[in-house]
């Protein structure tokens, strides 16, 4: 599905291939100078679809009411710092947490290129790999029963152990910015091992209709949860911060500007009474801002305020 589509075109596309695409653009801003226009904005629809939600429009001078039961899309862009500001607005559009990020810097050195083997063997390898991923994909959309990816309850249990922990530590550093994006790594975590799961059978002749995810497959996923995590946090410290501080009770604001980088519990009592906050009021406000991604909890009774923009 090209990036540079209106939005009737990509569910026109979509509908004429049952539902299933990829949009695939080498640069982010395609797709973001799109969805900027009113023709193309369909990052609604792209929203629904990280969940699989039916699809519909209706436009005067269309004589046909486009519906998309489940859609099934993948969207794979490359880009740009700058180029994902201008695709996503900012870290609490719901966009954003609906992608995986993967974040790295190009090399310093120069390469050298001209009389370099063009990498001939390489695209060998890729398009055989390729044609394999294809058969089998054409294998199992043919099947007329449904395969089932089953978990074990020790995996289940490590699951919410994973994500009780990373939703904790990510929404103390950052905010409730961040928690979005955490929770939806856990659907993707799930999507992944389920893809891993299935390739293992790529080589046999049958496919059961239930499939267990090995113990060494679920550790995999999360591994790569883990890794999609820290990147999407890294993402999200590319755009703008609000200003806190805007928001609080002058009292509130002032205690927070006097507290030093570090403090102690009773550092705050002493900060407080002397611009008149009850130690009760103190521990709310320490509560509010470790909630607000301003301050962490270094130990009991430790904290330390974060770099933020205030």
């Amino acid at each position: 599905i090209p990036a540079d589509s209106s939005s009737t075109s990509f569910l026109q596309i979509l509908k004429a291939s049952d539902g299933r695409g990829i949009l695939f653009d080498t640069e982010t801003d395609t797709l973001g100078i799109t969805l900027a226009n009113d023709w193309g904005n369909y990052s609604h629809h792209l929203r629904k679809i990280f969940q699989h939600e039916a699809l519909s429009i209706s436009r005067v001078g269309y004589d046909e009411v486009i519906e998309i039961n489940e859609p099934k899309v993948s969207v794979v862009l490359s880009g740009t710092a700058g180029q994902i500001r201008k695709l996503i607005p900012d870290v609490e559009n719901g966009l954003f947490s609906r992608f995986m990020f993967y974040s790295f810097e190009g090399g310093d050195d120069w390469k050298l290129g001209l009389l370099e083997d063009p990498g001939e063997g390489h695209k060998r390898e890729i398009n055989l790999l390729k044609n394999e991923l294809s058969d089998f994909y054409k294998k199992l959309s043919c099947l007329d029963y449904d395969v089932w990816i089953r978990f074990t309850n020790q995996q289940s249990k490590q699951f919410d152990e994973v994500f009780t922990s990373l939703y904790e530590n990510y929404r103390t550093a950052q905010g409730e910015r961040i928690a979005p994006t955490i929770k939806r790594i856990g659907l993707i975590l799930a999507k992944i091992v389920m893809v891993i799961t299935a390739i293992r059978y790529i080589d046999k002749q049958e496919i059961p209709e239930e499939i267990y995810c090995t113990d060494s497959d679920f550790d995999i996923a999360v591994k790569i949860a883990n890794c999609l995590s820290e990147h999407g946090s890294l993402v999200s410290n590319l755009f703008p911060k609000e200003s806190i501080t805007n928001n609080m009770s002058d009292n509130k604001a002032n205690f927070y500007k006097d507290l030093p980088t570090e403090f102690l519990t009773q550092d705050g009592y002493k900060i407080g009474e002397s611009i008149g906050i009850p130690q009760k009021t103190v521990e709310k406000y320490v509560k509010d801002f470790i909630n607000d991604g301003i301050l962490s909890r270094i130990k009991h009774g430790q904290y330390s305020k974060k770099k933020r923009n205030l």
